[in-house]
């Protein structure tokens, strides 16, 4: 893998490790909101 590519994946993995965080932290606070905020099913949520 080239230097720009694992950059790359690891700007990915940040946004992704803050989205995760976020919605685990919207779900806590307020499940419906969050659900309805984030798209997510009462099966995703639970999980």
């Amino acid at each position: 893998m080239t230097t720009s590519n694992t950059g790359t994946l690891e700007e990915i993995r940040e946004v992704n490790l803050s989205y995760l965080l976020l919605a685990q932290r919207l779900l806590q606070e307020d499940r419906v909101s969050a659900m309805y905020q984030l798209g997510l099913s009462e099966q995703v949520a639970q999980c």
